[in-house]
């Protein structure tokens, strides 16, 4: 049923519009029942909105309730024990060209200045990045994940993962990021999810000489884990030539559950759900 407490200036339809967010990417709610919602503008610069319980919009955040973030366009959020907001996706120009970058606004809608440069880290890939999605560890550290574009135009798996500070883990793959070498096929991560033992599985789409599918990583602390799967990976083939892992999820016996979609013909698509076991194998 329609909840016809939320968004009041619109209660027959519960829905809240904001002519400064084009697109909404990304959505949590708070513990004190607030929500967050991030996105962008269409002309390159994303913006964080808070609405109240009821779907208004908090007035007390940011600029009446916005916060502008220029040459930027997020893809997800997590918000920090702190209340402190941390945005992942591409940053223009800050320093960095067009690079994976977190973002951080402090829980009052600010940018927080002390994070990064004036509120913005990235790590250079040299090629064009861009984030998909990130997690935040229990110890403070951001781990996030999408592809690069090579400059002959192919996409590949790229991870990062930032201190609370906003400085490279140089403990993570050596260097605090990590690009094609573990993977030397075309490859696109879209989602991450961290397990309850504190492992982290990352999921994409990639292809290779035996065909195009779904791709799962799984991290520990100082990087992937060799014994997932095959050689530290788990490719399921499908039978089509454009395939998009869309979203990653445990279940509570330690099983993974992957969601997503591939192309059928020219303009036809089909969703895919599939399962795996803890160790990265089909669950058959």
């Amino acid at each position: 049923f329609v909840d016809t407490d939320f968004a009041v200036t619109d209660s027959s339809r519960a829905i809240v519009f904001n002519k400064d967010m084009l697109e909404m990417l990304a959505i949590f709610p708070q513990a004190d029942g607030r929500i967050v919602t991030v996105g962008h503008d269409g002309s390159f610069n994303g913006s964080v909105a808070r609405y109240n319980n009821n779907g208004t919009i908090d007035s007390s955040f940011g600029n009446n309730g916005t916060v502008s973030i220029l040459r930027t366009r997020p893809s997800g959020a997590v918000q920090q024990p702190n209340g402190d907001i941390i945005i992942a996706g591409m940053a223009y120009n800050y320093g960095y060209g067009d690079r994976f970058s977190t973002i951080r606004v402090t829980s009052e809608g600010k940018l927080d200045s002390s994070f990064g440069n004036n509120g913005v880290a990235g790590v250079d890939f040299i090629e064009d990045e861009i984030i998909e999605d990130l997690v935040l560890q229990p110890d403070g550290k951001i781990f996030v994940a999408g592809a690069m574009l090579t400059s002959d135009n192919q996409q590949v798996p790229a991870m990062s993962r930032f201190k609370a500070d906003a400085t490279m883990d140089s403990s993570f793959m050596l260097s605090g990021a990590t690009k094609q070498a573990y993977f030397q096929h075309p490859a696109h991560l879209y989602a991450i999810k961290r397990q309850p033992d504190a492992k982290i599985l990352i999921a994409g789409s990639a292809s290779d000489t035996s065909g195009v599918g779904f791709v799962v990583w799984r991290s520990l602390p100082k990087g992937l884990e060799s014994n997932f799967g095959i050689g530290g990976k788990c490719i399921i083939y499908l039978p089509t030539d454009t395939a998009t892992a869309h979203d990653i999820a445990v279940q509570p016996d330690g099983k993974v559950i992957v969601a997503g979609s591939i192309k059928q013909g020219d303009t036809s698509y089909s969703s895919v759900l599939m399962r795996l076991t803890s160790q990265g194998a089909m669950d058959n």
